[in-house]
């Protein structure tokens, strides 16, 4: 592939008659190569007409359908160089557009007066702390008490929470329950998923009932359940969709989780979060080591 860039700048630059007639050796093979990355790329949606599709593939469908469809479109060593960049291109967004269904369960949560509310939860293996959002918090009205601890996001990113809230969680599909604490953030996640997930033909067995039934239509996220509680809210089945999934089950039902078909999205989600000790924890602690000595 870059030996064909190569040669196609080279004659651009140098007008370099010996590689123009290397690379017009080889352009049946980058033009078949072009209709074969289309294909797949229209049997995978890449290239679908969505509003919000990635502009690279937008581009390399531009560019390659363009290019393929006629020799005499490719009449100058621009336009082929065009074709190996938009080939490139493609190859980019096939690889990095793989996703991976976040697990996200819908339970109840009781409120200050007994009254059970539904909420979309994330269970985050890689979340120290649970959490829950100011505006759930204030829906329930929970008693709260005072915190001061510091939030250590990726790539170092910080922030604090100053309260920390007791809530009942309760299975909608099992007979669980259990009292967790939660640290109250502005906003625990994003939306989840970013995109719209086509499952129609995805056959999901209706003896599975599912932890989250609307898992594959972007929607608030208002709690997550973190490291603390991930593994014991697991239980053993396990069920494999073809290229689509696997279905996991647990207290909440069958969390549908894993690879997916891709989805055009410049975004990626990650939500590790480490609970650093403050200034003041430490000092106590300090005081209290001396105290005993």
């Amino acid at each position: 592939m870059w030996f064909l860039v190569f040669c196609a700048l080279k004659t651009i630059i140098y007008g370099n008659a010996k590689h123009f007639w290397i690379l017009s050796l080889r352009i049946d093979r980058v033009l078949l190569m072009a209709k074969n990355f289309v294909a797949i790329a229209y049997k995978r949606g890449i290239l679908q007409n969505h509003a919000d599709q990635d502009i690279r593939a937008s581009n390399a469908k531009r560019s390659i359908t363009h290019c393929y469809i006629s020799w005499k479109m490719l009449n100058s060593p621009v336009k082929k160089v065009r074709l190996i960049r938009a080939l490139w291109q493609l190859r980019i967004v096939d690889r990095v557009s793989k996703n991976v269904l976040l697990s996200t369960v819908l339970l109840e949560v009781n409120d200050a007066y007994g009254q059970r509310h539904l909420v979309r939860a994330l269970l985050d293996n890689g979340s120290q702390p649970n959490a829950i959002s100011e505006s759930l918090c204030q829906q329930l009205h929970l008693p709260r008490k005072k915190v001061n601890i510091l939030i250590v996001g990726v790539d170092g990113i910080e922030s604090s929470a100053n309260h920390e809230v007791r809530a009942k969680v309760q299975s909608r599909v099992t007979n669980y329950s259990a009292e967790m604490d939660f640290l109250v953030l502005r906003k625990v996640a994003c939306d989840t998923p970013s995109h719209e997930v086509p499952v129609q033909k995805w056959n999901i067995p209706a003896s599975y009932p599912l932890a989250d039934p609307h898992f594959c239509t972007p929607g608030r996220i208002d709690m997550i359940i973190g490291a603390g509680y991930f593994y014991s809210l697991l239980c053993d089945g396990r069920y494999s969709l073809p290229n689509k999934g696997v279905l996991v089950e647990s207290v909440f039902g069958w969390i549908m989780t894993g690879d997916i078909p891709a989805i055009s999205s410049d975004a990626v989600r990650c939500n590790v979060v480490a609970v650093r000790p403050t200034i003041e924890e430490q000092l106590e602690r300090f005081w209290k080591i001396e105290e005993l000595q």
